[in-house]
């Protein structure tokens, strides 16, 4: 889509243009909204809630109780929340603004990266299933470690190349005059990441005598 909008004029893209795409987004609420009506409920939380053991507040019980394994929780999204700004905010704003990339080529280039990411996603959940979850995940951020730095060199080529996040970068960028402190930020969520979903690994087989 924002390929699609790219191809107007600048005026018109500034003045409306870009908020074509966020607006045809509703689309994919109203789909996802259908989707979780039609989906059942777990067994456990049909018995639970037939024995009438729901917590009239389930968001405090689970703060209360659980609270260690939200905030892992929130830590071990990191990475998947940071790549996508990464990738749909500051590459696109680095790559166009300070290295004269046009913006029509990083948008093609960014629905490339979004059309694999789709088709591969499906791949790494049966490989997830296979190995573990936590197990592939590290490895997963391993090759990533490996990848970022090579990212940002072949961007930074001036070639074409595969909502803090981005200001963070951005002022990173603009404090250090060099595009590697922000590749140490992104190493850096990396690691916090790998850390949490360690620890998650933990608790869990502590509580559950399954593979996680």
């Amino acid at each position: 889509m924002f390929a699609l909008v790219s191809l107007l004029p600048d005026e018109a893209f500034l003045s409306y243009g870009w908020r074509i795409p966020f607006l045809a987004s509703a689309v994919l609420l109203v789909i996802g909204l259908v989707i979780r009506l039609r989906v059942e409920e777990s067994p456990e939380f049909v018995r639970m809630r037939e024995r009438q053991e729901v917590a009239r507040l389930p968001l405090a019980e689970v703060l209360r109780s659980s609270w260690p394994l939200v905030l892992l929780g929130i830590g071990a999204s990191g990475v998947g929340i940071a790549s996508a700004y990464f990738t749909n905010t500051f590459i696109l704003s680095w790559a166009t603004n300070d290295l004269g990339i046009a913006k029509s080529t990083m948008l093609n280039v960014l629905l490339v990266v979004s059309i694999t990411q789709f088709v591969t996603q499906p791949i790494g959940a049966v490989l997830g299933q296979r190995i573990g979850a936590a197990r592939y995940i590290l490895i997963a951020f391993c090759v990533l470690i490996v990848c970022t730095p090579i990212t940002f060199l072949l961007v930074g080529t001036g070639s074409p190349a595969p909502a803090t996040t981005p200001l963070i970068a951005t002022a990173l960028l603009g404090a250090t005059g060099t595009i590697w402190a922000v590749v140490v930020q992104y190493i850096v969520i990396i690691l916090l990441t790998m850390a949490c979903v360690t620890a998650l690994r933990r608790m869990s087989a502590r509580r559950v005598p399954v593979e996680v």
